[in-house]
C-alpha cells in the first residue's frame, strides 16, 4: 500500500451577494464560488469585491486541509471552516507508458503565485462558465479613476481631460480583445484608437453605469467623465457577468478632393470611378454602415472589390464582393439642412444595418471600391460634383 502525503491545500471562496470578484495577493482569480486547488502552504492576502463593496483579510493555507471562506459583503460577517482533504488511498500501480504527445506544448504562466507546481494554473470557478484568460501572459489589466472632469466632448483626441490607457506603449502590441467596465454611477465616455492616426480613432461613445463593453484590435483607449474620481476598469480577459459583448465600428473615409482617395471624376449614367483607400485595421471586416454627403442629388452605387484587379471583363479575375446603393434623390432618406437663408447645396444620407462582408485578397489592408452613377444626369467633376463617404466596419476573423 502506497499512500502519498498531501503537501498542498485547497481554498474555497463564497460570498453574498454571489459572483463577487476574488483577488489573492492582488491577482484576480475569478468569481465566487471559486475553488483553488494545490495551494502552497503559506499566508495569503485576499479580497472579495462586488461593485463598490469589498472585504479584505488573510488566510493561512495548510497542507492537507480544505479551508472554506464565506463572506457576507453587506454585513461584513465572515465564516471560515477547515476540513481534511480526502486522500485516495489506492494501491500503487506502475503507470502504463503512453506515446509522446503530438500536440505542441502550451505556454505556461510566468508566475503561479504559489498555486501548484511548475506553473499549474488555478482551478476554474465552480460556476459552469469559466473565466478565459487572454493568450498573452502579460495581459493588460488596470483599475483607474478619471483624473480631470470634462463636462462636454472636447472634439479633440489630444485633450488633457482624457485618461489614456496606452496599451501598445506599455505592452508593445495591440490588444486583440479588451473589455472596458464602468464602475461609476454616471456614464463613462470612451474613444477607441485602432492606430496612431486620428483617422483610426472612433467617435466618443458612452458606457453606462455597471455596463461592460468589448472592443477588438485596440491600440489605445481614452476615457472621459463629467466627474473626477470616476472609477473604471480596462482588462484583457472575459468576465462571466459581462452584460454586453459589442464592437465599436471603425470609420474609414473617402476624400472629397483627392483623386487617389476620393471620387472626383465626371461620370455619365452607369459609368464608374474606382479608388483604393489604404488604412484598414485588417484585411477581413464587415461593413455595417455607410454615410455620405453629395453636392448633387444623384443616385449612386458603391461597388466593393476584394482586389485591386477589379472591374475586368474576365469573370475569373473580376473580384466583385458586394454593393450598396446610396440614393441622394430619395427625399425620405436623404436630406438637406436649412440654414435660414435657403437650403445649403449639399445632401446627406446614412445607410445602416448592413452586413457586407469584405476581404482584401491582396493583403494590403486596403478598401477597393467603385462609385457608379445610376442617374440619367451626369456627375460633375471636381468640387461641383463632390461626394464624400464614411465606411463604418468591424473586424472579423
Amino acid at each position: 500500500m502506497n499512500i502519498t502525503k498531501q503537501t498542498t491545500g485547497i481554498l474555497i471562496f463564497n460570498a453574498s451577494p454571489s459572483c463577487a470578484d476574488v483577488y489573492i495577493d492582488n491577482m484576480l482569480l475569478g468569481k465566487t464560488s471559486l475553488k483553488v486547488n494545490n495551494v502552497t502552504p503559506k499566508k495569503y492576502n485576499y479580497k472579495l469585491k462586488s461593485g463598490k463593496t469589498e472585504y479584505t483579510n488573510s488566510v493561512l493555507a495548510r497542507s492537507g486541509k480544505v479551508i472554506t471562506i464565506f463572506i457576507n459583503l453587506i454585513t461584513g460577517e465572515k465564516k471560515e471552516t477547515t476540513t481534511d482533504i480526502i486522500e485516495n488511498k489506492q494501491p500503487s500501480i506502475p503507470p502504463i507508458p503512453t506515446p509522446p504527445s503530438t500536440q505542441p506544448p502550451t505556454q505556461e504562466p510566468t508566475d503561479n503565485f504559489g498555486f501548484g507546481e511548475d506553473g499549474d494554473e488555478p482551478v476554474p470557478p465552480l460556476t459552469d462558465t469559466p473565466i478565459t484568460i487572454s493568450k498573452h501572459v502579460d495581459y493588460y489589466d488596470v483599475a483607474h479613476t478619471i483624473t480631470t472632469a470634462g463636462l462636454i466632448d472636447p472634439n479633440d483626441f489630444d485633450s488633457s481631460i482624457y485618461n489614456r490607457e496606452e496599451i501598445y506603449k506599455e505592452k508593445g502590441r495591440y490588444s486583440e480583445k479588451i473589455i472596458v467596465k464602468n464602475d461609476g454611477f454616471i456614464p463613462l465616455y470612451v474613444i477607441i484608437a485602432h492606430g496612431t492616426s486620428t483617422t483610426s480613432f472612433s467617435k466618443e461613445v458612452p458606457i453606462y453605469s455597471g455596463e461592460i463593453k468589448t472592443y477588438y484590435n485596440v491600440y489605445e483607449i481614452r476615457l472621459r467623465s463629467t466627474v473626477a474620481g470616476h472609477e473604471y476598469r480596462v482588462m484583457e480577459y472575459d468576465l462571466q457577468f459581462s452584460i454586453e459583448k459589442s464592437t465599436l465600428p471603425i470609420t474609414l473615409s473617402t476624400s472629397s478632393t483627392s483623386a487617389t482617395t476620393g471620387f472626383t471624376a465626371a461620370l455619365a449614367m452607369n459609368h464608374i470611378e474606382t479608388i483604393h483607400i489604404p488604412g484598414l485595421s485588417g484585411n477581413k471586416m464587415k461593413i455595417v454602415a455607410v454615410n455620405g454627403q453629395s453636392v448633387q442629388a444623384l443616385k449612386y452605387r458603391l461597388i466593393f472589390w476584394s482586389s485591386a484587379t477589379a472591374n475586368t471583363t474576365s469573370v475569373e479575375t473580376d473580384k466583385y464582393v458586394t454593393d450598396v446603393v446610396m440614393d441622394f434623390t430619395d427625399t425620405l432618406s436623404a436630406f438637406q439642412i436649412d440654414t435660414g437663408a435657403g437650403l445649403v447645396n449639399q445632401y446627406y444620407l446614412d445607410v445602416s444595418d448592413l452586413v457586407a462582408l469584405y476581404t482584401d485578397d491582396d493583403q494590403t489592408v486596403t478598401l477597393h471600391v467603385s462609385l457608379q452613377n445610376l442617374s440619367p444626369v451626369a456627375k460633375i467633376a471636381g468640387a461641383l460634383g463632390a461626394v464624400q463617404f464614411d465606411f463604418k466596419y468591424v473586424m472579423t476573423v
